[in-house]
């Protein structure tokens, strides 16, 4: 069955189980739009409040309650990786048939998977099938390792890491011109394929999910201080994969200068053939108005969206360091 195709029959599907959405970045919010775009009914999105995500540095969160404002019920969980009493104690008491994971970077706990009548669904994927690039940040990983093509899947969630049977698979290009945000936008697109070919199946118990093959590989997790620039190794190709890999809503890459941060948000490759024999690799060789160049290995950078701290000027010849400390 396709869903999209006949309206008046995919609205009935599934109105008799309880759905809900687990979420702290946008992509959630995505999803339950999609949802309600399909006919789905979704019973309770639950998600983390602002001051649990500051203290979990969840990179693009989202309020959902403020956002959704009265749309749906919005259910904030008191832990972000849900083994607070409290917190299983809700899902054994509120039956929900079906967990849909979206931004939600922690496992779920087997207590409260064993809850669920049908189970959760999450999507993960890499420059390769699962179960190559398990872990954390793979979109911002592929960015870094020039990857050409990412490989989304559909499955079953379980208590490990990225490990349940799959559904499906979506594919789509990493190309020059991508950011961490345009291969969102991919991604979400990719998803809702998936969940608009598999979730009838799924929810009426027709769905079938192949295990995972082969030697699992995983990806590091990356903090805020991954996004450190390493102007004396990294070649000007390399700092700009690190820049596209983690702009907003990453922290984005960064240098630092007598202590002062600067942040790139956006730099791009300027030339391999202009020199400046007497510059050092991070030195800021030219200001323009808008956009400053900096030398690096291979070439150069010119930087065109950029934050600096109050107390740092910039200014041709200045240095800027590869140290955290600056």
């Amino acid at each position: 069955m396709s869903i999209g195709k006949s309206g008046g029959e995919s609205s009935q599907i599934g109105m008799d189980k309880k759905i809900a959405i687990v979420s702290s970045t946008q992509k959630g919010l995505d999803l339950f739009r999609f949802f309600s775009k399909l006919g789905y009914g979704i019973s309770c999105y639950v998600t983390i409040d602002s001051e649990t995500a500051s203290r979990n540095k969840v990179s693009g969160y989202v309020n959902a309650g403020e956002e959704l404002r009265g749309e749906v019920k919005v259910h904030y969980v008191k832990s972000y990786d849900l083994k607070e009493p409290i917190d299983v104690s809700y899902f054994k008491t509120t039956n929900y048939d079906l967990l849909v994971l979206g931004g939600w970077q922690r496992l779920i706990p087997k207590e409260i998977l064993s809850t669920l009548s049908i189970g959760a669904l999450g999507t993960h994927g890499s420059s390769e099938m699962l179960p190559k690039g398990r872990g954390r940040s793979p979109l911002n990983w592929s960015i870094i390792q020039r990857k050409t093509r990412f490989v989304i899947s559909l499955f079953k969630v379980r208590e490990g890491v990225d490990d349940g049977d799959i559904y499906g698979h979506k594919t789509f290009d990493i190309n020059h011109w991508d950011d961490i945000k345009s291969l969102y936008y991919k991604n979400s697109i990719a998803t809702e394929a998936l969940l608009e070919e598999f979730i009838p199946g799924i929810i009426s118990g027709t769905g079938k999910a192949i295990p995972q093959i082969g030697d699992p590989s995983y990806y590091e997790k990356r903090t805020e201080k991954s996004g450190l620039i390493d102007w004396e190794n990294m070649d000007v190709f390399e700092i700009h994969n690190l820049i596209r890999a983690t702009t907003r809503p990453y922290p984005g890459a960064f240098s630092r200068y007598n202590g002062a941060k600067l942040v790139l948000w956006k730099g791009v490759p300027f030339d391999t053939r202009l020199e400046w024999p007497r510059a050092q690799y991070g030195e800021i060789v030219r200001l323009f108005n808008d956009a400053f160049l900096v030398k690096c290995l291979s070439g150069s950078l010119l930087v065109t969206e950029f934050d600096l701290d109050s107390n740092m000027e910039l200014y041709e010849g200045m240095v800027i360091s590869s140290n955290e400390l600056g």
